[in-house]
């Protein structure tokens, strides 16, 4: 089993990698088709629900967080036409901080592309005094949970910038058209700063707070050791619609292990993130 995190037991924050990880590279379709209907429209606002779920076996921690995505505008950027951009804010209720910031996407009969995002703001309102915190280690780098949270969602293989916006080059290709059961694709090539990969799974209805909704899986593999390995002991879940885009992201980390502030392990869990759909406006 690859290691990929060390927790090290410190003050307070609460919450981890949110499914901003691909939060905003949605859509798809039920059936091998391209995609017939279009989700990607100004206007539009999805918010999810994020349950955060900590099991050491004789005690289990959770921890919420709640989304809010919209498409503010379309419009020409890289040199690409009708890019959308979908701003995004996000509230901890564990924290009580809430962040900001703005992915921008193409959609075309290809494939639904991610170009690059736009850093937003952070704001912490109040850090309770009775809640601890973690600390991650990861690849030799050491995160508070937002910074470590920043990372995973703003990953990106270039610093060229066009109006402060980051930009992905090549684009990524988020989603590939038609979708077809069991069709696979690299979504980050390996050193990019890792490889990420993606395969369409079967299909299935999905229970959320707004009904049920009948979803395409999309199995996602990481390679974060960039050695030709999958790593068996985190892994990833969304299931899309063709008409409502992303519905639900399930991420799970296995064998996850708690040290203490001289780096001694204490204990392990399992961390299991929850992301389903709460609302949307169309």
């Amino acid at each position: 089993m690859k290691q990929k995190f060390l927790f090290i037991t410190f003050i307070v924050i609460s919450a981890i990698v949110s499914c901003k990880k691909d939060k905003q590279t949605h859509g798809g379709s039920s059936s091998s088709s391209n995609n017939s209907s279009n989700p990607f429209m100004t206007g539009h606002r999805w918010e999810y629900e994020d349950t955060l779920t900590m099991d050491f076996g004789d005690t289990v921690t959770v921890q919420y967080e709640h989304s809010i995505n919209k498409i503010d505008s379309m419009f020409t950027l890289n040199g690409y036409d009708s890019v959308f951009n979908i701003s995004s804010y996000d509230t901890s209720y564990s924290s009580q901080s809430a962040w900001s910031r703005s992915s921008f996407y193409r959609n075309d009969n290809t494939g639904l592309y991610y170009i690059g995002y736009q850093p937003g703001t952070t704001r912490v309102f109040l850090r309770p005094i009775n809640q601890k915190t973690y600390k991650i280690l990861f690849h030799g780098n050491l995160y508070t949970l937002d910074e470590f949270r920043l990372f995973i969602k703003t990953l990106t293989n270039t610093n060229n910038t066009s109006d402060t916006i980051i930009l992905e080059n090549p684009s990524l290709l988020t989603l590939k058209y038609p979708v077809t059961e069991g069709d696979n694709w690299t979504y980050r090539p390996i050193n990019n700063p890792f490889g990420i990969y993606k395969m369409y799974g079967n299909t299935v209805t999905v229970q959320t707070p707004i009904g049920p909704i009948a979803c395409r899986t999309v199995q996602i593999t990481w390679d974060t050791n960039n050695d030709g390995i999958i790593d068996t002991d985190w892994n990833e879940t969304q299931y899309v619609s063709s008409q409502k885009s992303l519905v639900k992201t399930l991420f799970v980390a296995q064998g996850t292990i708690i040290v203490d502030s001289l780096g001694n392990p204490i204990d392990t869990t399992t961390w299991t993130e929850n992301c389903t759909l709460s609302y949307l406006n169309f």
